[in-house]
């Protein structure tokens, strides 16, 4: 069995989160399986039985006779070539394994989970796998072996992916979904082209091989064209995935420079965003050590007012009642610029909040572009 899959290349995006908001988040396949090759030997055809002695010719007496034809040979009669070796291609069957989900994280969860396997055990988008088989039966004489008939099957079954419910899909995302699924079928049917012109220049170069002296020697041909061919093809299938390979990444690389762009604009932003955070608790730092200096002042002053009423307040406990309020003052006054400072810096900080919540969405609309691209 030799199988292809439709593999993801590179590996799925992954979408990023806001800043301080949903975390950020992350998205086979073309794998190789040879069947292993069924061949029959067929029995070889005894040599027929030597005949006996020819009885004796008494001459005549006729003259000028012409001299009597040899005796016919063993030697098998020749067979057409296009009916020594037949391709036996039965229609490639197709089947469909179910996808569920109604976002593009669901549904590719999905076909990770439930995607079908290569022979490495990796899970695929799709798969084409091919079964390889060949028999033959062989005549032989008294000096040579050749083929009589030789059949050589391909049996090809297709996997592909199946949406269960497209409905619930958005129409960008249902489009999506159909150019995709689209992409798919379209690469495991090249697999399935290769496999059959494998098959067909299998075949051509059976019906080359020659008649031998012996079976083994017929034998012996038979295997080396078989693996020769076996690994022609498959070696067509790694160039037909290099090649996919490389046209997926073209098709990406746009898109994924300005992700890139985005990502750098997103690491500059947040840096900013980090030094502004830093310096705001720094601020408020100060804030709240000021304000709670200014109201034990003001306690202690409250306190003095508290025992005068009417603030006709004695000379030695007016003097500690001017400098508390003194030092108040001087606090409040170095307190409240730093207060509009602060409420300055967190206005920055929202307006860099908000751009990261506008760059998030970019980079996150271009991961979604290129998760489907194939």
């Amino acid at each position: 069995m030799s199988t292809h899959s439709n593999p993801t290349y590179p590996p799925r995006a992954q979408p990023v989160a806001r800043r301080a908001l949903p975390r950020w988040w992350w998205w086979p396949v073309v794998s190789v399986t040879v069947a292993s090759a069924v061949f029959g030997l067929g029995a070889c055809t005894p040599p027929p039985e030597p005949p006996g002695p020819a009885p004796a010719v008494v001459p005549t007496a006729i003259p000028n006779r012409a001299p009597a034809l040899p005796a016919p040979t063993n030697t098998p009669a020749p067979i057409p070539v296009g009916e020594r070796v037949q391709l036996v291609s039965p229609p490639v069957s197709r089947q469909f394994y179910t996808v569920y989900g109604s976002t593009t994280d669901e549904i590719f969860r999905s076909i990770e989970r439930l995607g079908p396997t290569g022979e490495k055990g990796e899970r695929a988008t799709g798969l084409a796998a091919a079964k390889r088989s060949y028999e033959y039966a062989t005549r032989e004489n008294r000096t040579s072996c050749a083929t009589s008939a030789m059949t050589v099957t391909l049996a090809i079954t297709v996997t592909l992916p199946k949406l269960d419910n497209p409905s619930r899909l958005s129409s960008v995302l249902l489009a999506r979904w159909e150019n995709f699924a689209a992409a798919v079928a379209a690469h495991e049917q090249r697999h399935v082209d290769i496999y059959l012109a494998g098959a067909a220049a299998m075949t051509e170069k059976m019906r080359s091989i020659l008649p031998s002296i012996t079976c083994a020697g017929v034998k012996a041909q038979v295997d080396a064209v078989w693996s020769s061919q076996e690994t022609l093809t498959d070696q067509e299938q790694e160039r037909f995935h290099e090649e996919d390979r490389a046209r997926i990444l073209a098709s990406r690389q746009p898109i994924q420079a300005q992700r890139d762009a985005n990502d750098a604009r997103l690491r500059d932003l947040r840096s900013q965003a980090a030094a502004i955070d830093a310096d705001l608790a720094a601020m408020k730092g100060q804030i709240d050590g000021l304000g709670t200096q200014i109201a034990g002042l003001k306690r202690q002053m409250e306190s003095i007012e508290r025992r005068y009423p009417n603030l006709v307040i004695p000379e030695p406990t007016y003097g500690e009642y001017e400098r508390l309020r003194t030092q108040h003052n001087s606090l409040v006054s170095q307190l409240s610029p730093l207060v509009d400072r602060h409420n300055s810096t967190l206005g920055r900080s929202r307006t860099l909040a908000d751009q990261d919540k506008t760059l998030v969405g970019e980079i996150n609309g271009l991961v979604e572009q290129l998760n489907w691209i194939q």
